[in-house]
């Protein structure tokens, strides 16, 4: 382990992140669970936030820091849904339509007026960056 670190030139955390298997979110039937409180503080105070579809880094980073924001983050879109963050959504993963099934139910809701953020990934990032934010 030492040579391959001196080698590439590494630490023993990035090799330890290498070496975990990569999530594949929901789609992957990941057994962790993603749900967070909101902390009561930040940015994102009061939100109820889904994540949808693939992203750039683990699914449950981006729902930690949807927590330390002070959103709460649940695994299905409801009511109470206020944003979805919608990735990479696979073909063959998804419907026929190109989205997922919390991806449709949000459409679904924000047409008869709930009020429904759909965000990117950037776009979320940035909102945690907010007034007050990380």
């Amino acid at each position: 382990m030492l040579l391959a670190m001196e080698a590439s030139g590494t630490d023993l955390l990035r090799w330890a992140q290498l070496s975990m298997p990569k999530p594949r979110g929901s789609y992957g039937g990941s057994k962790r669970d993603i749900t967070r409180e909101g902390d009561g503080d930040g940015p994102l105070i009061d939100e109820s936030i889904v994540f949808t579809g693939n992203f750039t880094v683990d699914k449950f980073e981006l729902a930690d820091m949807a927590h330390i924001a002070g959103a709460a983050v649940r695994k299905r879109v409801t009511q109470e849904t206020t944003m979805v963050v919608v990735g990479e959504l696979p073909a063959g993963v998804v419907g026929a339509d190109g989205k997922s099934s919390n991806l449709r139910y949000a459409e679904q809701l924000a047409a008869k007026g709930a009020p429904i953020l759909l965000v990117t990934e950037d776009d979320f990032r940035e909102l945690v960056r907010g007034p007050g934010g990380l």
